[in-house]
């Protein structure tokens, strides 16, 4: 239209909610879901083009403007999802973008999805975790595990998540907040003049994304101190019964007695801690 590029599409009826309640976000779960679904058979492929190599990119870009904690914090988490790639999840066609103000309703009921600039081809997780942060999180930028439990149950109605999909969902986010932090931050520090453009404040989700990281550092102090706990009491017990032997024997239970208690408190993160359904193995 008048030499440039346009595109004519259906009028959805609807609006963005601006008080998200529980059954909005089982609505939108389940939203979500049908549309991964109906997806699966759409023949084309595009790239992430805000994976992580973007991420690196972007950091290595805006680091002389940033402070030296936020500068950290980056680095920190790069490698820490650069060291929890899970390869193997379920992917697909993901919207990639699934805010509030991205998804209509007409009434109660989700009438449409707009927003598909950043659609792509990745892990179904890493949309569920996107959503998440948005719809499920409370006014301090903490999850709201009453919302989040009513999202997963929506999802899950259509969609069963698969038991690694599970274990990753607190990484990925942690990868879906870093994502936006970094978006935002190159927002704020690289403004188009004369656009009429709403520039979001970064520090929401970085705010977002040491919340999580601080979850994970407590539950790793809780398994440190209760294997600390367990190491003392069988080293005094066998040390005294069988000496120097004993001791051996019980530094290397200690060992094997630590390694169990971490991997089944971290497994739990997301099974116990978020309150979402079992593991479908």
């Amino acid at each position: 239209l008048k030499n440039k590029p346009a595109l004519l599409v259906s009028f959805l009826n609807g609006s963005e909610k601006e008080d998200v309640s529980p059954d909005n976000c089982f609505g939108v779960g389940k939203a979500l879901a049908n549309f991964h679904l109906k997806a699966e058979k759409f023949p084309q492929k595009r790239k992430n083009t805000r994976n992580l190599s973007w991420i690196k990119t972007t950091h290595e870009n805006l680091s002389n403007l940033l402070s030296e904690d936020d500068n950290k914090i980056i680095e920190k988490e790069f490698t820490f999802q650069e060291d929890n790639n899970y390869e193997n999840l379920a992917q697909g066609i993901i919207h990639a973008d699934l805010f509030i103000d991205n998804v209509l309703f007409d009434g109660d009921k989700v009438s449409g999805m707009i927003d598909l600039y950043y659609a792509c081809t990745d892990k179904y997780i890493y949309d569920i975790a996107i959503a998440l942060n948005d719809w499920c999180i409370d006014d301090m930028g903490e999850i709201d595990k009453g919302k989040m439990k009513t999202f997963i149950k929506g999802y899950d109605s259509l969609r069963k998540l698969e038991g690694d999909e599970v274990e990753a969902l607190p990484t990925y986010l942690r990868l879906a907040a870093f994502r936006f932090w970094l978006s935002r931050l190159y927002d704020f520090h690289n403004i188009r003049q004369g656009e009429n453009i709403t520039i979001k404040d970064p520090k929401h989700f970085k705010n977002i994304l040491i919340i999580l990281i601080e979850e994970k550092k407590r539950i790793l102090n809780k398994a440190t101190w209760i294997s600390t706990l367990v190491m003392i009491t069988i080293s005094v017990i066998f040390s005294y019964l069988h000496g120097g032997l004993g001791l051996a024997i019980a530094l290397l239970f200690s060992e094997i007695f630590s390694f169990i208690v971490h991997s089944i408190l971290l497994s739990n993160q997301s099974a116990n801690a978020f309150k979402i359904p079992a593991p479908i193995k």
